[in-house]
């Protein structure tokens, strides 16, 4: 589950408040900042399951902590807010499957803009 839903720990936790991104935690702040655009569920690579949700950090402290799964294609599918799903081709590979300079990959920057908002 996307580490900015359904709790205010990456608001708290990562100083995120002070650079104005958002944790949701009901369906009408959801749908006020666009249902259609943020990830609830995303299917994790193995590697990196450790708990119940995929650390997207904002300010790049961690850029993929937790690696999208590559099962489908070296695809990963999102499941979004207003219930509709979305596959998304990775462009970048390390041995996992990743990129190797990951704070500065297209991957993750497109990941992030899905993941919440300002």
């Amino acid at each position: 589950m996307n580490s900015w839903m359904g709790t205010r720990y990456m608001e708290t936790e990562s100083g995120a408040t002070a650079k104005g991104y958002r944790a949701f935690m009901r369906e009408n702040e959801l749908a006020l900042a666009g249902a259609a655009t943020l990830w609830v569920v995303m299917d994790e690579h193995e590697s990196t399951i450790d708990d119940g949700f995929f650390l997207v950090t904002m300010d790049d402290s961690r850029p993929f902590a937790s690696f999208p799964g590559n099962r489908h294609n070296n695809a990963y599918v999102l499941n979004f807010a207003d219930a509709h799903v979305s596959a998304q081709k990775m462009r970048e590979r390390d041995a996992r499957g990743y990129s190797q300079n990951y704070a500065n990959s297209p991957d993750w920057g497109r990941l992030k803009e899905m993941t919440t908002i300002r």
